[in-house]
């Protein structure tokens, strides 16, 4: 379980983080022209890409995390773009679903 979670970590709250929220949500809002509402265009369109990357956990899995992409964004956004706060939040919101699930205790397990 060690070796998933570190994973998950450097590849998923780190690697995803870096890619949608420090590397595609700036690069939309540049595109989208830089104001506020390109930010928020941008915020939604990269969220929906997010979900989208998961849809390997089928449609509630797609729906789920596209609005996990959203909050993340939203704290990226509401932390003068810090990517320290969302990747922290991803690493801990992966941490607790791993141990959920070795616990047989994850909504929807049983």
């Amino acid at each position: 379980m060690c070796l998933y979670l570190a994973l998950s970590w450097v590849i998923a709250a780190f690697g995803e983080e870096i890619c949608f929220r420090g590397f595609l949500m700036q690069r939309l809002a540049r595109v989208f022209g830089g104001s506020n509402g390109a930010w928020i265009a941008s915020l939604v369109a990269s969220s929906v890409l997010f979900g989208w990357g998961h849809t390997e956990q089928g449609v509630s899995g797609w729906i789920q995390e596209g609005l996990s992409g959203l909050l993340l964004g939203v704290l990226f956004l509401v932390n003068r773009r810090c990517l320290a706060v969302p990747i922290i939040a991803h690493g801990v919101s992966n941490t607790l679903a791993f141990v959920l699930i070795y616990l047989g205790r994850y909504p929807g397990m049983g």
